[in-house]
């Protein structure tokens, strides 16, 4: 009964993650993405709290960590989508369809993988592929900098805006091993140093740039951990 009772912070806050994706979705539809955009934001802040709260409340379960996947698709994949759906791909017609929907189906097929996939080689805590909410948030990114400051000019709306959108699709299903999100103690420091210090640059950045750049960090961190990725895969020996 206590766990049952403890347990309903952390669902709050993972349903919480949900309503802030259908809201987003809603003010899409209004064409206020701005909103819209923000309200992504909102998600992956709940996301990011639920998990601690069940740690903290030692309140996580089996139920959880499924509504939690759940509640990523909806606070994260189909809103994700549908605002680059109507921000920018709509005018491409049938292809913008498709190009947001393999958004949604990608952010689907990690969250699946994620829950059942058990690799020996990945290190606790790191990931295969891009987390849906880092690769929801690129997106989101990019949507809020154009409307902030006119990132990308218009000629470049036909091919950058579907390049960008399937590059982050195409990463949530790869294989490729992601860093774990940096944690404060020394030894994780001195191993990580990159992270460490991209953790750190976020506040400036706010400060400076704005979400114009945390559209470019966000992308760095990207192809960095794809560069690193290859740098450190093991090469297989040749046989003789």
């Amino acid at each position: 009964m206590i766990q049952n009772r403890r347990a309903i912070i952390p669902g709050l806050l993972t349903l919480s993650n949900l309503t802030c994706g259908y809201l987003s979705i809603v003010y899409a539809a209004k064409e206020d993405y701005l909103t819209a955009g923000y309200l992504i934001l909102a998600s992956a802040f709940f996301d990011l709290i639920d998990g601690l709260a069940a740690r903290l409340l030692k309140a996580a379960s089996n139920f959880g960590v499924q509504l939690d996947s759940l509640a990523d698709i909806i606070g994260f994949g189909a809103p994700t989508a549908f605002l680059i759906y109507r921000y920018k791909l709509e005018n491409l017609g049938t292809w913008g369809i498709i190009f947001s929907l393999l958004f949604l189906v990608a952010g689907a097929l990690r969250l699946a993988r994620f829950n059942i996939e058990v690799d020996p080689d990945l290190k606790k805590g790191d990931f295969k592929g891009i987390p849906i909410p880092v690769a929801a948030l690129s997106v989101t990114f990019l949507v809020l900098a154009q409307l902030e400051s006119d990132l990308i000019p218009w000629n470049w709306n036909s091919w950058f805006y579907p390049i960008v959108t399937l590059v982050v699709a195409a990463g949530m299903v790869s294989k490729l091993k992601f860093a774990a999100f940096p944690k404060t103690n020394a030894a994780y420091f001195r191993k990580n140093p990159f992270s460490v210090l991209f953790l750190i640059a976020v506040p400036f950045v706010i400060w400076f740039y704005g979400v114009t750049g945390l559209f470019f960090m966000f992308i760095f961190s990207i192809l960095y951990n794809i560069a690193l990725s290859y740098v450190s895969k093991p090469k297989k020996r040749k046989s003789h």
